[in-house]
């Protein structure tokens, strides 16, 4: 039921018009939310939709300028990061940059062995008990977002306390009194957020995420404004959340020194309540916005290149011998015509 509901959604997501010019634009709101997170929403002129929310399976729509290559980077796990820092948990800040976090979650959630995690059910279940954890999300509200019975979102929210303490005991405990106190959280980058209205379970969830979503976003902003005045090559497309797309010219010398340019000026070192740290960055470069190809080493940009111009090739095949069966089917006069894609 919930993904039919979330593919009725996105119906609007495959019906949007187009510019004359053949692109599709937003308008960014830099002081959308009280975080500082950037909102969007339909351009100045009219056309358009809010593109921080496109769905995964309509990115692949959206491609570069001819001659161009899209560039994703995305901050590594930064909230999570960031909530480890404010619960003065210096070991599993550690892990991040050896252990994958959520399947360590789903392990000890289901008592599995690392191995035996499906990232398809249980990673995924351990993500977003870990997220509503967090933020002081409710039983009741874990158990929707999950789809498992209110017994069992009771126990795994119950175990993740077990598995993280250090995220009741010390930070949610500092939240609380700070919210009690003085109805204002302030993060390292000094915004200030004052909550108002009654001390009920949202004005709590909302004060709980404020500090690791805005801390999250102006590392992000930051990182953004020394990218567009220190790299020439850099055409910036849409920032979403933790993640920033841009297209820069076609070509191996350009799009490896931009990478490695772009994750210098990126990884800054930060202090959140006495504990200092960086949050890494990662990249994908690719054809279209959706079948992107992870950059790993830096010195393989080349191979990494040459698997996305495939990926791009192959899915484009896809759709054109998709539509060739289709149209033969709608026509019941002769058999499909053989794909002329290599």
């Amino acid at each position: 039921m919930r993904t039919l509901r979330d593919r009725y959604k996105n119906r609007e997501f495959y019906s949007w018009e187009l510019d004359p010019d053949g692109r599709v634009r937003t308008a960014l709101k830099i002081h959308g939310t009280y975080t500082g997170r950037w909102a969007s929403a339909k351009s100045i002129t009219g056309s358009g939709r809010n593109l921080q929310n496109t769905p995964k399976e309509t990115r692949v729509f959206y491609i570069p300028d001819e001659g161009y290559i899209f560039i994703e980077m995305d901050l590594s796990q930064s909230e999570a990061r960031i909530v480890a820092a404010l619960a003065k948990d210096l070991e599993w800040l550690r892990e991040f940059d050896t252990i994958d976090q959520h399947t360590k979650v789903a392990a000890l959630l289901f008592h599995l062995k690392p191995e035996d995690v499906d990232p398809k059910t249980h990673r995924q279940i351990g993500k977003r008990v870990a997220h509503a954890s967090h933020y002081m999300l409710g039983w009741k509200l874990l158990s929707e977002i999950v789809g498992c019975p209110a017994k069992e979102a009771k126990r795994l929210k119950k175990r993740y306390f077990e598995i993280r303490p250090n995220v009741k005991k010390v930070w949610h405990k500092f939240i609380l009194t700070e919210i009690k106190r003085k109805r204002v959280i302030k993060t390292c980058f000094n915004r200030v957020m004052q909550f108002f209205g009654p001390f009920f379970d949202q004005l709590v969830t909302d004060a709980t995420a404020a500090e690791p979503q805005s801390t999250s976003a102006s590392y992000l902003n930051d990182a953004l404004a020394r990218i567009y005045d220190e790299i020439p090559e850099f055409e910036f497309a849409l920032q979403v959340h933790d993640s920033i797309l841009c297209q820069v010219p076609d070509d191996v010398a350009t799009i490896t020194r931009v990478v490695a340019r772009m994750k210098a000026l990126t990884e800054q070192e930060i202090n959140v309540r006495g504990v200092r740290f960086t949050i890494p960055a990662e990249f994908t470069i690719g054809y279209d916005w959706y079948n992107g190809v992870e950059v790993e080493d830096i010195n393989k940009i080349a191979e990494y290149r040459e698997e996305a111009r495939k990926k791009f090739k192959e899915y484009r095949c896809s759709i054109a011998n998709f539509s060739k069966t289709t149209e033969s089917t709608q026509a019941e006069t002769k058999p499909r015509s053989s794909s002329t894609c290599g």
